[in-house]
């Protein structure tokens, strides 16, 4: 859990500069890494492992996220749904960055 925190402290500080002088493809990017960073440690917290350990263990969950992911392309973003979900994890990591900054 420490080394968590200690990994999302440095994600965090070394975003802060990058978001400012970046070109927009690579504010993306962090982003992205923003948004893993904070997912990831937030998975961890003890209030949602119990319940996460019960999806991974449920076959009909994991059965439906499969499908949905199977309709994702990452090597291009030529759908509208690749198009939508990308803005949205783009969104969503803006916000958490500017939260936490």
């Amino acid at each position: 859990m420490r080394y968590i925190f200690l990994f999302l402290s440095f994600v965090l500080t070394a975003t802060s500069a990058m978001a400012q002088n970046y070109p927009s493809s690579e504010k993306d990017a962090v982003y992205l890494a923003t948004l893993k960073a904070v997912l990831d440690y937030k998975m961890n917290d003890t209030e949602n492992i119990k319940q996460l350990d019960k999806l991974r263990k449920d076959e009909k969950f994991n059965q439906k996220l499969q499908e949905m992911l199977e309709d994702l392309d990452n090597e291009k973003r030529s759908s509208r749904k690749d198009k939508r979900v990308y803005e949205l994890l783009i969104r969503a990591g803006k916000n958490v960055y500017n939260v936490l900054d």
